[in-house]
């Protein structure tokens, strides 16, 4: 049963995007998040193995999913391009594989899934559904059904789907307010949702404290010396507390609470131009005309200008003459790379690509035995790379596409992945006269590392118990497992045994059986270009 008569417990899912224990244990000890700290009394807690790399996307897919990346398909936010001009999105048209709702829908559950990151455009489902990063902006198509937009809108004052990514130009205490804000509305939105429908599963991701630790954490930690930003990030996650809290009154005793994160977060003090050293290291030509450097700079005074003195009563216009000058400022940068004779390139999030010749126009790399040459040359020469202060090396891992995705979705993926070592950041400019150096003048001074954050009570639960071991690819498994459904073979996650009380798996064995499922990733609808390349962009993804 479920949904209308309750002869099986509902779950309830509040993902802190970003969030990880190690970050919030002392504000738990000082008693200041109570919410949390009584599910982690009266449950088992313990960090949560991230995907590779540790992003956003591709790891709220997997835990949806119960898949990694290179099988849902979801790899990043935006698509490589192969030199190509053309920008594009991942988003749910790209899912290869069913989600939770999907299992949920075909037992004839409903799901309330709000936020989700990549979960655009809007698609039908058996419960409620709303759209979450890369879309922000309120405007667009985000809600199934569709009235559901308006809907909120109506009942809950001041609602939005995100932040103004503006004001992180100049406003950030302005965005901070903003994000408390958001995330308020998100809490009104959740309770009103429950109350109203009939559902089974609540999966609610709560991104803007992603946000406030790239931004923010050079002030909570005092480098920045603003000590009126330095309890920003705690006191935002105060309010997710009274948040929690409020959701797991509405969901009663019965229902299992899980609070979760894709990854966590650490400070930032160094970076690595990743395209200074493939240029120093004769794998990419990079060089601009006189003209060309001119245009640049005329460009980057305009868009300036339009954002510090267009009035807002020309918002809309305003957007989308920002946008049309980002995709020629685009434009005028990649003119700068001279891909006749450019083997490799770099792209956020530490992605390296081999310019082929079977995907890119102007491809200079044979298929086969050179392009596994030059990639190990890439390999070899980047795992060199040492922390001028420390003697270290800066990346903990330099990845071949073998090893970081092995799936059917491996073409889309970059054939090299570095993961930073704790405190370094990968960026991608020209302009520094060094490779790894300090972060000053870098996009974040807080960025993700693999380990997030898991916390789950419940009726058939441990008590006050840390596990360790647990992956985001356990989550799908252990949510269906939950609602008493089956868990498919295909997924490559298993359920979190360990979290359940002595001789519950036992009574109860996980059944792994194949589900058939409607798989609709999408409806109707196209995906919002402008406006989600604006958001990436203020939010330094791009």
């Amino acid at each position: 049963m479920g949904s209308d008569g309750r002869s099986t417990p509902r779950v309830v899912i509040v993902g802190l995007d970003g969030a990880s224990l190690e970050l919030l244990n002392p504000w738990i000890s000082e008693g200041l998040l109570p919410n949390l700290a009584r599910l982690i009394e009266r449950g088992v807690s313990g960090g949560l193995e991230s995907v590779i790399p540790p992003l956003t996307t591709p790891a709220w897919t997997t835990a949806v999913t119960g898949v990694p990346p290179a099988d849902h398909g979801v790899l990043n936010f935006a698509r490589p391009r192969f030199g190509r001009s053309n920008l594009d999105f991942f988003n749910a048209l790209d899912r290869r594989v069913p989600a939770l709702w999907d299992f949920l829908g075909a037992a004839g559950k409903r799901s309330l899934v709000l936020h989700l990151p990549a979960a655009h455009p809007p698609f039908e489902i058996d419960g409620a559904l709303i759209s979450g990063i890369p879309l922000t902006d309120i405007r667009s198509d985000c809600t199934y059904p569709k009235s559901l937009r308006d809907e909120l809108i109506a009942n809950i004052p001041g609602y939005k789907l995100y932040p103004n990514t503006r004001k992180l130009k100049g406003e950030r205490d302005a965005y901070f307010e903003d994000a408390v804000a958001t995330l308020r509305t998100h809490v009104e939105e959740a309770l009103f949702l429950m109350r109203r429908e009939a559902w089974d599963m609540l999966f609610t991701v709560w991104q803007p404290g992603d946000s406030l630790m790239h931004f923010f954490w050079k002030d909570m930690d005092g480098r920045s010396g603003v000590e009126a930003r330095r309890n920003y990030i705690r006191d935002y996650y105060r309010e997710a507390d009274a948040g929690i809290g409020r959701i797991v009154e509405e969901a009663g005793d019965d229902a299992t609470v899980i609070v979760m994160s894709d990854h966590g977060h650490t400070g930032v003090h160094g970076a690595v131009y990743l395209n200074k050293w493939l240029v120093e290291n004769g794998y990419m030509d990079f060089r601009t005309t006189f003209r060309q450097g001119l245009e640049l700079l005329l460009l980057k005074v305009q868009r300036k200008f339009r954002r510090r003195f267009v009035k807002r009563r020309k918002f809309k216009e305003d957007e989308d003459q920002m946008t049309q000058i980002a995709a020629r400022l685009l434009e005028k940068l990649e003119q700068g790379i001279r891909w006749s004779s450019t083997k490799a390139h770099a792209e956020p999030p530490g992605y390296i690509w081999i310019c082929t010749k079977d995907r890119y126009p102007l491809g200079i790399v044979e298929p086969g035995e050179e392009y596994l040459r030059v990639r190990e040359e890439i390999r070899e020469g980047l795992a060199g790379l040492i922390d001028p202060d420390t003697g270290d090396p800066v990346f903990e891992a330099v990845l071949t596409k073998d090893q970081a995705f092995d799936g059917p979705a491996a073409a889309d993926a970059p054939d090299l992945v570095v993961m930073c070592r704790a405190g370094f950041i990968t960026e991608y400019g020209l302009r520094r006269n060094f490779v790894v150096g300090p972060s000053q003048g870098a996009r974040f001074n807080g960025y993700h590392v693999m380990k997030g954050l898991f916390v789950a009570a419940g009726p058939e639960l441990q008590k006050g118990t840390t596990i360790e071991g647990s992956r985001i690819l356990d989550i799908a498994p252990t949510i269906l497992h939950l609602l008493n459904l089956p868990v498919p073979p295909a997924m490559k996650g298993s359920v979190l045994a360990d979290a359940f009380v002595d001789g519950a798996i036992a009574r109860r064995p996980v059944r792994i059986e194949k589900v058939p499922v409607k798989f609709t990733p999408s409806s109707k609808g196209e995906v919002e270009r402008e406006s989600i390349e604006q958001s990436l962009r203020d939010l330094g993804y791009m």
